[in-house]
Parts: C-alpha cells; sequence; structure tokens
C-alpha cells in the first residue's frame, strides 16, 4: 500500500541581517597614525623587535581574531603573532650605510571570518646610523716637496678623509702626529685637513731634510674610530715652489643631480711658479669611496693655452663623466686634484662639488586587494600609500586620484581624497555587483612621474536576501509504501534559491506533521521518514491532507 501526506514547510537560512558567520566589522589600526616614522638600528642581530603592532576587530569569536601579515617584508622583515598584536621583526642585519636607510613597510591585518575582511597600516621604517665605519683617506700615503723660501702660515698640503656614517658618526677631524721636532715645523687645521708650515725652512734642509709624519682622522662616534696615513715632506732648493691655484669658477660649484654626461662643473687655474718652466701638469685623483671620486663620477680635460677663463695660466675643466650622481647617495664630492710643475713639486687642491636633490624619482604604488561590507554606508575601505625615494620632503608630497579608465560606476560608488584615502559613497549591493576594478593613480607633481595600479574592492556578502523555495515544478509529491523504513528518504529533495555567498538553512515542518512522522536533513536538504508508516492504522495515515 502507499500513502500521501501534505506537509507545509518553513525555511530559514538562521544568520538574517548577520554576516555569514557572523562577520561585520572589518579590522581597524587604531594607532596606525603614531606609527608613521618608525627607528631601528642598523646591524641588529636577526629577529630584533621593530614595532608591536594593534588591530582592533568588535566582532565576536572567530570573526574577531586577526592574523597579520606584510604586504611587501623587502626580504628584510617578519612579522608574527604576538597576543593579539603584530610583532613586526628584522630577518637580517641592516646595514644602512649600503641600502637600507629607509622602508615603507604595509601591514595587513585580516580576520579569520569565513569570508575574511581586512585592513591595512602603512608606515615608514628609518634605519639609524651606528658608528660602525671609520674615517677613509683618499689616498693611501701623502707625499709633497717644499721649497725653503715657502712662507710660514701658508698652506703645504690638504689631506681628505670621509666617513660612511652620518651626523656625528661622520663627522671627522684631524690629527698631526710624530716626532715633537718635526711638529715644531707644522700645523694641521682639524676640520680642514690643511697642513701648512708654522716657522721657516733653514736653506741647509734643502735635498736633504724630509719630515716625516702621520696623520689621524678621527669620527666623532662614541666610541671613536679612526684611521691613520703617512705624511712625507721632503725640503727642497729655493726657487722650486710648487704650483698655487690662481682662479677656481665657480667658486661653489653646486649641479643638478640629473646633470647629464660632459657638462662642464667648474674651471680651474694654476701657475707653475718656475719663470723659467711654467709648465703645469693636472691629474684627478680617485679616493676610496664613493664621494671622493672612488667610481669616476668626474674627469678632467685641459684647457687651451690663453684660454678666456685663465689667461696665461694652465687651465683644466672638471666636467660630469659617468651617469653615477645620485642625491639619495652622496650629497657633496670632495674632488683631489695634483697639481704638478717641472720640478715635481706638488700641490694638493680639494674641489668640493655639491650636489643638489631633483625630483627624479617616481613614486612606487603598493598592490593591494580591498574588501567592504555591502549595504553598508559610506565607510573608509584603506589608505593607499605610496612610496617615493626622493630624499627632500616637497618631492615626497604625493597627490592620488581615480585613473582616467576608471568606470562611471566606480567613480560613483566610491570616493578618493588625495592623501589617499579610499571610501565608499554609498551602500554596495554584492548580489548586483561583487566586485569592482578600482584604478588608482599617483603623482608627485611631475607628469612623467604618474604612476597607476588597479586595486581590486571586494563586497562582502550580508546575508540580505531570503530563501526561496523552488517550485518551478510545482508542490512537491511523493507516493510512499506503508513499509519505508525509518530514517530513509521519502524522495523528496527540496531546492533552495538563495543568492547570499554563505548559507546554513534550517528548515522546519509547520503543518502537517503532527504525528512527527517526518523530519527534514538540513545537510542534504531531503525530507526523511522519521517514524513507521501504516496504511490501515491510524486511519488517518492512509489518505490525509496535511495543509
Amino acid at each position: 500500500m502507499s500513502l500521501k501526506h501534505w506537509l507545509v514547510l518553513s525555511l530559514q537560512d538562521g544568520s538574517v541581517g548577520w554576516v555569514a558567520d557572523n562577520n561585520k566589522h572589518q579590522p581597524t589600526f587604531p594607532e596606525c597614525v603614531s606609527y608613521d616614522e618608525i627607528h631601528v638600528n642598523e646591524n641588529v642581530t636577526e629577529g630584533t623587535p621593530v614595532l608591536l603592532v594593534l588591530a582592533k576587530d568588535e566582532d565576536p569569536g572567530r570573526s574577531g581574531t586577526i592574523t597579520y601579515s606584510l604586504l611587501r617584508d623587502f626580504d628584510s622583515f617578519a612579522i608574527h603573532a604576538s597576543n593579539q598584536h603584530g610583532q613586526i621583526t628584522t630577518t637580517r642585519r641592516l646595514d644602512r650605510d649600503g641600502e637600507d636607510k629607509e622602508f615603507r613597510l604595509t601591514v595587513i591585518a585580516k580576520d579569520n571570518g569565513l569570508q575574511p575582511l581586512q585592513d591595512t597600516c602603512s608606515f615608514r621604517v628609518l634605519v639609524e646610523d651606528v658608528n660602525d665605519n671609520p674615517p677613509i683617506f683618499d689616498q693611501e700615503r701623502y707625499d709633497q716637496t717644499l721649497a725653503t723660501d715657502h712662507n710660514p702660515a701658508t698652506p703645504v698640503l690638504r689631506v681628505v678623509a670621509t666617513d660612511r656614517d652620518i651626523g656625528s658618526n661622520g663627522h671627522v677631524t684631524f690629527h698631526l702626529e710624530g716626532d715633537p721636532s718635526y711638529l715644531e715645523y707644522f700645523t694641521l687645521e682639524p676640520i680642514t685637513g690643511v697642513l701648512s708650515l708654522k716657522k721657516h725652512l733653514e736653506q741647509s734642509m734643502a735635498n736633504i731634510k724630509k719630515f716625516e709624519m702621520r696623520v689621524r682622522a678621527v669620527d666623532g662616534g662614541t666610541p671613536p674610530l679612526w684611521s691613520t696615513a703617512p705624511v712625507t715632506i721632503k725640503v727642497v732648493s729655493s726657487g722650486e715652489l710648487p704650483p698655487s691655484v690662481v682662479k677656481q669658477h665657480p667658486r661653489h660649484p653646486a649641479i643638478p643631480e640629473n646633470t647629464t654626461e660632459n657638462t662642464e662643473v667648474l674651471v680651474l687655474c694654476a701657475r707653475s711658479n718656475l719663470p723659467e718652466a711654467p709648465n703645469v701638469y693636472f691629474t684627478l685623483l680617485n679616493g676610496k669611496t664613493r664621494d671622493a671620486n672612488a667610481d669616476g663620477t668626474f674627469a678632467i680635460r685641459r684647457l687651451p693655452d690663453q684660454s678666456v677663463v685663465c689667461g696665461d695660466s694652465a687651465g683644466v675643466a672638471f666636467f660630469v663623466a659617468t651617469r653615477n650622481l645620485d642625491y639619495e647617495s652622496v650629497q657633496v664630492y670632495k674632488l683631489n686634484l695634483q697639481i704638478v710643475n717641472d720640478k715635481n713639486a706638488r700641490l694638493e687642491q680639494t674641489v668640493v662639488v655639491d650636489i643638489v636633490d631633483v625630483n627624479d624619482n617616481a613614486p612606487l604604488l603598493q598592490p593591494f586587494d580591498g574588501a567592504v561590507l555591502e549595504n553598508t554606508d559610506g565607510a573608509l575601505i584603506t589608505t593607499i600609500k605610496a612610496e617615493d625615494k626622493d630624499a627632500s620632503p616637497q618631492f615626497r608630497m604625493l597627490t592620488y586620484s581615480f585613473d582616467a579608465t576608471a568606470s562611471t560606476d566606480v567613480m560613483t560608488k566610491f570616493a578618493l581624497k588625495p592623501n589617499g584615502e579610499l571610501w565608499t559613497t554609498q551602500p554596495l549591493d554584492r548580489e548586483e555587483v561583487n566586485q569592482y576594478r578600482v584604478p588608482i593613480q599617483v603623482t608627485d607633481g611631475i607628469p612623467e612621474h604618474t604612476r597607476m595600479t588597479t586595486y581590486w574592492i571586494t563586497v562582502q556578502d550580508l546575508n540580505d536576501v531570503a530563501p526561496v523555495f523552488d517550485r518551478s515544478l510545482g508542490v512537491y509529491e511523493m507516493m510512499l509504501p506503508e513499509n519505508r523504513e525509518v530514517g530513509k528518504p521519502t524522495g523528496i529533495r527540496l531546492v533552495v534559491n538563495d543568492t547570499d555567498i554563505v548559507n546554513h538553512f534550517t528548515f522546519e515542518i509547520v503543518e502537517g506533521n503532527e504525528e512527527q512522522k517526518f523530519r527534514i536533513d538540513p545537510s542534504t536538504r531531503t525530507l526523511l521518514v522519521n517514524k513507521p508508516l501504516d496504511f490501515d492504522f491510524p486511519t488517518l495515515d492512509r489518505n490525509v491532507s496535511i495543509g
């Protein structure tokens, strides 16, 4: 025998008005503004703490727990969870004197909801200098000839030393060391490194006397570091004065960092001081450090005799030889020019060239995929930050805007402030559009430096659509034999339509199941036999309409 029951079913998705698994709030960084500049010393060991960040999420349970990650770690930083915080640490030794001067890190805080929400926080990490470099002289040793008629209180030579450290750690002072009887004749200016004759030389010293001393360069660090170089002064006969500089134009040369090759920087004029031998020979010495022209950024070329600038003096022009100028690496060059006459009397002249910063670095946008909850009034999605490596603050003043390829839909539903804050302007409907392509551009004021990156903004689902039974085939109907075992399916499987992404449906038989003959398995959405069926008894089992 078979029987028929009519059942009225109720359907709920169990989470009306809530995000799936109650994920209503995205994480936020309440202290992000205070992280603007973080300082860490160079040379710290791997695993050194840099910053403890905190993101908060108002959701309860799993949806309120947060996982931290770094958008760009530069192979230098890592982040791990620490009591709801994100602990950022170093992964290697940082070297400020190399390339590790500044980093821009972006921390992503993502909750653990079934549909995760996230926020970002960006900040600069400035690597602080420690005194780990001694001063380096531009020459292995300093040799000079000195005529017996050289006037006291006038320069003999100049020593140059540079230090890769900055601030007081890179401030170098000079000290002259040697036999006290030698030191009676010379004085060394501690800041400029100019060695001058202190008292008259005796004629008997000519071609016999040789002063051998050492110069010590000491930095201003704590404790200080130093290096030394030998200085040898050979006394020659009167009338064998070294060359002297007549003119330098300009006196204080300064060139922009984007100066092209072969550009003339300055002209220097010198005379031999030998009436019978007017020849002068110039050599540009390459020091050991970049700011002492170790990489050949500058070179010299001899000017023609009787040039307009130098007249009857010998002249040499300094010019940019290679495209190595970079204000972010070297701000001042100290070029050491050796000037020699036919008596091999030498003068070493230091020429200082200042480098001027220009806006030569384009900003770099970091990729980011954001999310926003549907049906939410105007909300801050994220604050976009670009990285600009220019040293001067005025060249890092960035403005953000939508790219010209942004759709009208994006321009209507999103707002981008000049400081990079990306907002929604109206509630979004995930069932209408679940993801937006938001092209954003940044500029530092130079059109050629405008850069664009596409941001994908996902609309997170809110359970705002009621489920509906699919009744396209009419009323669910099935004939069952009375011996269908308890727990077995009736053959009816409920089809439900719901445009929300995640659903946890619950079912209830609200009419026609007073004897609890049937139940619904919510996982398979199948109608099952719950109690034994009997066509003969009770009589109502034989042909009953339940509704």
